[in-house]
């Protein structure tokens, strides 16, 4: 059957008419009440205790930071369940751009193994914006150790695995 012309146009249009209003809601847009960003100080929650590695990083980047964008870049530590206490509370804040998470990628990929329900969701909850540092991790043993290498202590700790212990500052390590 043959439609008329007019039809078919009609029909066209409307298609686009839809596919062009679809993509017009995925287009950014600017409210006009909106001041500037960043209008008011900045909070960068560091979810592991003051002094650790990551609060250390946030302090630094804080002081550099806060001249940079002129207004202040507060840290707040909130340790604690792995980073988990931090991350849920990053989770639920108002997703504006004024309160960020500093965290090790154990916030996001250790504790979903750990923890049978999270308060928050690794990836559907968080927008990774930048990674600030890789930190290199070692295995050490005493100087008068009887082992001189990574093969050597392997073989001790398979003959007698009951003699030997192993620390780590993070609870997904060990």
């Amino acid at each position: 059957m043959i439609r008329p012309f007019g039809v078919r146009r009609r029909l066209l249009a409307a298609g686009s008419l839809t596919v062009l209003t679809s993509l017009a809601g995925a287009l950014p847009s600017t409210a006009l009440a909106q001041g500037a960003y960043p209008d008011k100080p900045i909070t960068i929650v560091v979810p592991f205790s003051p002094g650790s590695a990551t609060d250390t990083s946030a302090r630094i980047i804080a002081e550099k930071l806060g001249p940079r964008l002129n207004v202040p870049v507060v840290i707040e530590n909130k340790p604690g369940a792995s980073g988990t206490i931090g991350a849920s509370f990053v989770a639920r804040a108002q997703p504006d751009g004024y309160t960020l998470i500093l965290t090790s990628s154990s916030t996001h990929s250790a504790t979903p193994a750990l923890f049978r329900k999270l308060p928050f969701d690794p990836t559907g909850d968080f927008t990774h914006v930048v990674r600030i540092a890789t930190i290199p991790m070692m295995l050490v043993v005493r100087e008068d150790a009887p082992y001189k290498s990574l093969q050597e202590l392997v073989k001790a700790t398979q003959a007698k695995p009951l003699n030997y212990a192993y620390g780590s500052w993070m609870a997904s390590c060990t």
